[in-house]
């Protein structure tokens, strides 16, 4: 063996060990960031949530608050303090978070809840004395501090959902760097490197799972499953680049009722069965949204007035048939809006006049309603007024 060969004999172990320690070190240090940056989107998640529950459980408070104003009863103060109690619940459990900026955030809306809780018994009291300052109260007290409430939360709420977003692309760039480095390291370190990047893209498939599955959480309606209001915004700007569009808007009448009759759970029960009355009644005909509260959407492309409107007879005639949840009997209806445009329309105008229309439906006594710019603005004026 010459003095050359000798060389290269032992360098090339020394390069093979040279390579696999730092593969060896990125696979580590990319494991590191992949397992903050999990559990960091993780904990944002969970507080996304636990917010989100905090803003519903706000919101209710003040539904019963007012049920009580038109209905004083014992029912409703109960489900006033069952809600509000919810409220603090979990205001309390974020605060117990190891999240600084989460434990300020829930401690600021504590304080907030803890004064319109208060505000509000007072007014509960005042209502079921007949005491005539209560409207007062509640227009100089009350309902600024339910606002403030409500505004707060609902801003921290969008904040961590944000937040949670950008853990999900740091997820993404962090993948892509070690599928670099790990097919450096294959193309390197031959069969050892190899084994090392089997375990690595083992991981990476997990890493990507949990992407696409948060990334699908973020686009779709956590109680009914269907396309959220996201999702539906990019689905309707896809279609109307190529295609004409029709678009109807449901709304659905006597939801609230159903709700307060029956509880929160039956209304839940309620609305996911809408959900899956509509999703079977317009198939692969088109996609079913559902918008926010009981508000859903359709979006139908290439199709013409008559079948738009022959679908929204389908519809609205489904929503008539009696929901049965959990063994009680509850009967709702629809008020839908039908708006059509051209390939390469704006959809937010288009969402406008679906909603316009789905509104004089509703003031007209339910049913179905297309868009028409008269209607549009007669009842833009009788909101105004």
């Amino acid at each position: 063996m010459t003095r050359t060969n000798r060389r290269y004999s032992v360098l090339m172990p020394v390069a093979l060990a040279a390579v696999l320690l730092t593969l060896a070190a990125y696979v580590i240090q990319g494991t590191v960031h992949t397992t903050r940056a999990t559990s960091q989107q993780g904990d944002a998640l969970v507080v996304d949530m636990l917010f989100t529950e905090a803003r519903i459980a706000v919101a209710m408070q003040e539904v019963n608050l007012r049920h009580y104003q038109v209905e004083p009863s014992v029912a409703v103060k109960q489900r006033f303090d069952q809600v509000a109690a919810g409220a603090d619940r979990v205001l309390a459990e974020v605060a117990g978070k190891n999240d600084q900026q989460a434990r300020a955030d829930a401690g600021r809306l504590r304080a907030a809840q803890t004064r319109y809780r208060k505000l509000a018994e007072q007014l509960i009291t005042m209502v079921a004395d007949s005491d005539p300052e209560s409207i007062q109260l509640d227009r100089l007290e009350v309902t600024p501090a339910f606002y403030s409430l409500q505004n707060d939360v609902d801003e921290v709420s969008r904040a961590y959902h944000e937040y949670a977003q950008q853990q999900v692309s740091a997820l993404r760039l962090t993948q892509v760097r070690l599928l670099f480095g790990t097919s450096a390291g294959f193309a390197i370190g031959l069969i050892l490197v190899a084994m090392i990047l089997k375990m690595v893209v083992g991981y990476q498939r997990r890493l990507v799972d949990q992407a696409t599955e948060s990334r699908h959480r973020s686009l779709h309606d956590p109680l009914t499953g269907l396309p959220n209001r996201d999702l539906f915004h990019r689905e309707l700007s896809r279609s109307l680049a190529a295609a004409p569009v029709a678009m109807m808007v449901i709304d659905l009448d006597g939801f609230k009722a159903v709700n307060d009759t029956l509880g929160h759970q039956a209304g839940d029960l309620l609305l996911i069965e809408t959900g899956r009355r509509l999703s079977t009644t317009v198939a692969d005909h088109g996609l079913v949204s559902r918008l926010g509260g009981d508000e859903f959407a359709v979006l139908l492309p290439h199709a013409t007035l008559p079948e738009a409107a022959e679908l929204a007879g389908e519809l609205v005639a489904v929503l008539r048939h009696e929901f049965l949840l959990n063994g009680s009997p509850a009967t709702i209806s629809g008020s839908l809006g039908i708006a059509l445009a051209p390939a390469g329309a704006d959809g937010d105008e288009l969402f406008r006049h679906a909603d316009a229309a789905m509104y004089h439906a509703k003031t007209t006594g339910g049913g179905v309603a297309t868009h028409d710019p008269d209607h549009h603005t007669r009842d833009a004026q009788r909101r105004a007024s």
